[in-house]
């Protein structure tokens, strides 16, 4: 069926898994063929709520388009919708670590138990099935939005994302500039170091970065 754009409330995110995206290429392959595939909507408290399609309700808006064509689901149960969602987007892409961390973070919101979520559905997104991971994921979908658009737009090994969750959050926001213009075994090896000399000198992370030296 064909939707008026602005019937669609973009704001209940309950469903969204990707938020820090480049929409310049779907923009572009929507000015020279069209929106070839809908959007999947849903109705909660009376308002058009997007399931799948968010990078290409967003072109739309850009392009200003005033209709889209879009199927509506009429299932209740938002872990079921959800779902829809993340097994929709995998059999066409792969997700990032950040995309992951959400999915495992609305999983955890939506009620689902935790082991079921290890044991079941992490495997599902190419995650071990361990208790370290899931508490790894959980940590990473609990950053700093600003921390988590840098790290969108430049990824960072799961490893050292491993240590750099030590880190307290000012140190984070200090550090992630660093990190981001390192290569991954560099990141590796400035992280270590990094701890190694706050112990040795008895100093917070943030504020030898922060010294003239640095």
């Amino acid at each position: 069926m064909i939707t008026r754009i602005s019937e669609i409330y973009p704001g209940d995110e309950r469903f969204r898994i990707g938020c820090f995206t480049d929409l310049t290429p779907i923009i572009a392959s929507i000015k020279k063929i069209g929106l070839v595939h809908p959007l999947v909507l849903t109705v909660r408290d009376g308002k058009k709520v997007i399931v799948c399609g968010w990078k290409r309700f967003f072109a739309c808006e850009k392009l200003s388009l005033m209709d889209v064509p879009a199927v509506i689901l009429s299932e209740p149960d938002d872990l079921k919708v959800f779902n829809l969602a993340v097994f929709e987007n995998a059999s066409f892409r792969k997700f990032d670590a950040l995309e992951k961390a959400e999915i495992i973070s609305k999983w955890n919101r939506l009620k689902v138990e935790e082991n079921r979520i290890i044991r079941e559905l992490m495997p599902l997104l190419g995650i071990p099935p361990t208790r370290e991971y899931y508490d790894l994921f959980i940590s990473i979908s609990d950053l700093d939005t600003d921390i988590k658009r840098e790290m969108a737009h430049n990824p960072v090994d799961l490893k050292v994302l491993a240590d750099y969750l030590v880190l307290d959050l000012p140190s984070r926001k200090q550090i992630m500039p660093f990190l981001l213009s390192l290569s991954r075994n560099k990141q590796k090896e400035l992280l270590v170091n990094l701890l190694e000399v706050t112990l040795r000198e008895d100093i917070t992370p943030d504020k030898l970065l922060s010294s003239d030296d640095i």
